[in-house]
């Protein structure tokens, strides 16, 4: 007999990339070694409303439904063909909870649960941030907030940051991302990356201009590179970064190394010194997640997520955000402590090994057997 129905409707799913389609799947997974019957709703970005994008089995041999976005069509006519897309299947069948993998997302859930059924909300990063300062899609999280059952959240820190729309502290948990040991080589410090600074991603979030800024400022005698991972900027931010590069001089220290299969990620992580991660606001990026497994040192500003997990001195230097002149204070010192490196490293390995997915299993099924 099939175990409690599930609609859990999310901004990404593979093949999708992405950190939310990769979360997206691993979550799915729990439930689905538990029993659960789980029917996805997801998007394809460009293409236009009103297409029919057939159900396939995807990962994990669920169900998944594709629901175009029409990036010209307004936000209201996109949601309203994710609600229509839900409510058809649930007419078929109907589900026994929703979830909205994706904070906006949780809207149509709500619409089709119709105050019946529970409702599980879950902020992933940008859609808090975006969603509280957006007037497009501010009024699809004010309902998720208000009328979810249950909010989940990578960060207590992202949980405050929508508790001023409706208290949440009595319906809410924090469930950081978990990494898997995937047996990759732990890091250690060589004469081939000693002095290379690293980080991945691109999305003007991450801060890159401002890492070029503090990168610059640190010590010729103990800078190599500067290694900035992961798919072309969007034009704007492309303009940004580029203008960094040549107003402090950097053309031949920083190199954009463009995207890379998830294959080479173990030989990019080795081929750095310090991993910094200086975003001005996140979740909890899996690209932390696995420098962590690897053991390289980290730096991370006090947003998000990182708020949890990093430990200033123990896996982690953390320094406040849009601050450059802290942030080369901290690249100086792992550069030029070894010892405090070695440190950083270990606590980070440890960091991993307490993040691991038999603990963020139990997190999640424990929500779900509490609202259903």
């Amino acid at each position: 007999m099939a175990g409690p129905r599930i609609c859990f409707s999310t901004l990404g799913y593979p093949p999708a990339p992405g950190g939310v389609a990769q979360s997206a799947a691993r979550v799915v997974g729990y439930f689905v070694e538990a029993g659960f019957d789980v029917h996805v709703f997801t998007v394809i970005f460009g293409e236009p409303l009103g297409k029919h994008i057939p159900k396939e089995r995807g990962v994990h041999d669920v169900p998944v439904t594709t629901i175009p976005w029409d990036l010209k069509a307004e936000t209201s006519a996109n949601i309203l063909a994710f609600y229509s897309a839900i409510q058809d299947e649930d007419c078929l069948r109907p589900f026994d909870l929703f979830h909205g993998y994706f904070l906006p997302f949780a809207y149509p859930c709500i619409l089709v649960a119709g105050g019946k059924r529970p409702v599980v909300a879950s902020i992933r990063g940008d859609d808090a941030v975006t969603g509280l300062c957006s007037p497009e899609f501010f009024p699809f999280v004010n309902v998720a907030v208000q009328r979810s059952s249950w909010i989940t959240s990578v960060s207590s820190d992202l949980l405050r940051a929508v508790s001023g729309l409706a208290p949440v502290d009595h319906r809410s948990s924090v469930i950081p991302n978990s990494i898997r040991d995937a047996g990759w080589p732990h890091w250690q410090l060589t004469d081939a990356n000693r002095g290379v600074v690293g980080t991945i991603g691109t999305r003007p979030k991450k801060a890159v201009p401002l890492l070029i800024e503090a990168y610059a400022a640190v010590s010729p005698s103990l800078r190599r590179r500067l290694h900035v991972i992961g798919p072309p900027p969007i034009e704007k931010e492309r303009n940004r970064v580029e203008d960094a590069v040549q107003r402090f001089g950097m053309e031949k220290d920083v190199l954009l190394l463009g995207a890379f299969a998830h294959s080479d990620l173990p030989a990019q992580l080795q081929a750095i010194h310090v991993y910094v991660q200086c975003s001005d606001h996140e979740g909890l990026p899996n690209a932390v997640l696995e420098a962590a497994m690897t053991g390289v040192p980290l730096i991370g500003t006090n947003v998000g997520g990182l708020m949890d997990v990093l430990k200033h001195g123990e896996n982690a230097l953390v320094v406040p955000r849009k601050d450059p002149e802290a942030l080369t204070a901290a690249i100086t010192e792992v550069l030029s402590n070894d010892a405090l490196a070695g440190k950083l490293s270990q606590g980070a390995r440890e960091l991993a090994r307490s993040l691991n997915p038999a603990n963020e299993r139990e997190a999640w099924l424990a929500v779900y057997r509490r609202n259903l």
